[in-house]
């Protein structure tokens, strides 16, 4: 397997990423991480600390939302907003960095809230992390959707059949909640049966999938204009068989600033090929040929410009994107935030690719540059997955796992239950692994996962 690394047709990138450079010294900066889930405030922490070793963030000074208020169970969004506002009075934050998904909308309602910060309109934020409404605003306008349909699920009929999609065949479908994140309650309906199944399982869980987001929803978004925020919509997308279909699927990243669109990387999803609906993880840079990036990356300006007309500035967002055979391109879902996963690679794949330096610049004013990839850097970062049932304790060797702490990431009690939903199973924890190539990556990721792994069996990794 080969890397090619395309940089963004030149059109695009004359159009679009004129940077900015200060010369001046970089004024003091205080930033505060908003990283709700552990394992991700433990990944960003981790590439902070590592790169302020080797020299980096000079004059900054890093505050953690999670060295200082604890997250309670059930996760409540608004909570999290109020006491993200003491910290950035009571420290004179002047930058925000929300991380994932729950970060991102935080980040968003800060912006609202504190002119000085830099940072989304909380609605572009929201049109991003709402599938419904990231189909309905932005990929049609762009004609990049799948064929899909959406259904109540708190009104869903169980007793009738449905025919969903302008296809040819109404099944499979893909089904998700368009509120949720970590690919939470997402499923396959073969069937009618197995969709009723689903939307049984959905309907179960929608008011806890829904209730972090409601209350910062209430008080930032227009519902007058986005009257299905709140309700309990299911996305049923048509579904593109990757083990059957000459398919591949793509993350295009990058980065808004000031007005302007930054092109930073293109990276290709890995599936596992028995389990083609289990995410595996990314690696950096793309296989693919370079004409088939420049097209993507027409697609992903137009998506993003679509975005911007909802106030969506000053962030990463991303666009994970089918590529058909054909060169068709069809979007899968956007996602407006910057993913701590993705640090690591980014930083020591690319030049000048560090996430939180492109935050800084962005919160002083200066446009980032595209990266450019090294030679002889390739990045792998994969999902320790599991379908079996107890505790974590049972499933991952924690003694081990300390051993890898610079690429491991881990956010679970060792009493934590494991009860896997959906197609994705319950993740464990994750790794981050830079080599040369990538089965160099690979080479590596085989060798950790029989270390860590107590009961490999249950992991889709298992004869993969």
């Amino acid at each position: 397997m080969y890397s090619v690394f395309v940089c963004p047709p030149t059109s695009i990138m004359e159009n679009t990423i004129k940077a900015e450079h200060d010369t001046k010294e970089l004024k003091r900066s205080r930033i505060l991480v908003v990283a709700p889930g552990k394992h991700y405030d433990t990944t960003v922490k981790r590439h902070i600390r590592t790169k302020q070793d080797r020299g980096s963030y000079k004059n900054c000074t890093f505050i953690f939302y999670w060295d200082l208020y604890v997250v309670e169970k059930p996760v409540d969004l608004e909570v999290i907003y109020r006491n993200a506002s003491v910290i950035v009075n009571s420290e004179n934050i002047d930058c925000v960095i929300g991380v994932a998904d729950v970060g991102g909308l935080v980040q968003a309602a800060l912006v609202a809230t504190f002119p000085h910060l830099t940072g989304p309109a909380f609605e572009g934020s929201f049109v991003c992390l709402n599938k419904y409404y990231t189909r309905l605003l932005i990929g049609s306008k762009a004609n990049v959707n799948v064929n899909y349909d959406c259904a109540d699920v708190m009104k869903f009929d169980f007793s009738s059949k449905h025919a969903m999609l302008t296809a040819p065949n109404d099944f499979p479908v893909f089904v998700k909640p368009a509120m949720g994140t970590t690919s939470c309650l997402v499923g396959i309906a073969s069937d009618e049966e197995s969709l009723g199944n689903y939307m049984n399982l959905i309907k179960d869980d929608i008011k806890v999938v829904l209730q972090p987001f409601r209350g910062l929803i209430k008080k930032f978004l227009n519902l007058d204009l986005y009257p299905q925020a709140l309700s309990g919509i299911v996305m049923l997308e048509e579904y593109v068989d990757i083990g059957k279909t000459p398919v591949t699927i793509h993350t295009i990243d990058g980065i808004v600033g000031h007005g302007k669109i930054v092109p930073w990387a293109i990276s290709d999803n890995i599936y596992f090929k028995h389990r083609p609906q289990c995410f595996q993880g990314v690696g950096l840079p793309s296989v693919l040929a370079e004409e088939t990036q420049d097209n993507m990356w027409r697609v992903y300006v137009a998506l993003v410009e679509n975005l911007q007309k909802y106030g969506f500035d000053n962030e990463f967002v991303d666009a994970e994107v089918f590529v058909f055979s054909d060169g068709t391109i069809k979007l899968m879902e956007m996602n407006g935030r910057s993913f701590p996963l993705m640090f690591k690679l980014y930083d020591e794949v690319l030049n000048k690719g560090d996430i939180i330096e492109a935050h800084l610049n962005i919160s002083r004013g200066v446009i980032p540059e595209t990266p450019t990839h090294k030679p002889d850097r390739y990045g792998l970062y994969v999902y320790m997955a599991t379908f079996g049932s107890g505790k974590v304790a049972d499933f991952i060797d924690l003694d081990k796992l300390s051993e890898y702490s610079d690429i491991a990431t881990f956010g679970h009690e060792a009493d934590t239950v494991v009860e896997p939903k959906g197609e994705s199973g319950f993740n464990l924890g994750f790794l981050s692994i830079i080599d040369s190539s990538y089965q160099a990556c690979v080479d590596k990721m085989e060798v950790l996962k029989v270390s860590l792994l107590k009961h490999p069996e249950y992991s889709p990794w298992w004869n993969n």
